[in-house]
């Protein structure tokens, strides 16, 4: 196999889809930053670029550093749902759109920096409509504007390539949205 890129999904702290943003360190569960390591590196001796998952839209109550403010709103105050993970029955919120760079940059460069990724995965930004998460926060920038999710989510495309020296992939659906 030739031009390939390798992608290590379930890798986070807290498990797949839970307490994120947080990512780093690799769970211990898993064998922690040692095993991780050890993958990737296998997956570089092996001619493949390297990602891992990595996911700023949703936001989870359970994330050590959690900030309201991070979180977007539904037009009548309400914080806005997203993911409800099957498994732990813990439901995230909606990330604001201007909160996903800050939030990567949280973690993204002590992943690259620790664990040698050479690409990176992005869960969710290319797989839902532009109109899935907004944000009516009137106090927000871009508050109720369509474009808010797609300019935030070039801007995180483009610093997780810059972060990890590489491509950026994410999963498909509704990917068509943002091709070219």
């Amino acid at each position: 196999i030739s031009n390939c890129v390798g992608i290590i999904h379930n890798w986070q702290y807290a498990g797949y889809d839970n307490a994120l943003p947080e990512h780093y360190p690799a769970n211990p569960g898993l064998g922690g930053g040692t095993a991780l390591q050890a993958a990737i590196a296998q997956g570089h001796a092996d001619g493949c670029l390297m990602a891992v998952h990595e996911n700023y839209v949703d936001y989870y109550p359970n994330y050590p550093q959690f900030n309201a403010a991070a979180l977007a709103l539904n037009s009548n105050g309400s914080q806005m749902l997203s993911w409800l993970n099957p498994s732990t029955e813990i439901q995230s919120y909606a990330t604001k759109p201007s909160w996903m760079v800050t939030n990567a940059a949280t973690q993204s460069p002590l992943i690259h920096a620790n664990y040698g990724t050479t690409a990176d995965y992005l869960d969710v930004n290319s797989a839902v409509v532009p109109s899935w998460h907004g944000d009516m926060d009137a106090t927000s920038p871009q508050a109720g504007m369509l474009s808010a999710l797609t300019q935030n989510s070039k801007s995180l495309w483009a610093y997780e390539r810059k972060t990890h020296e590489g491509p950026v992939l994410g999963e498909g659906a509704n990917h068509w949205y943002y091709s070219g």
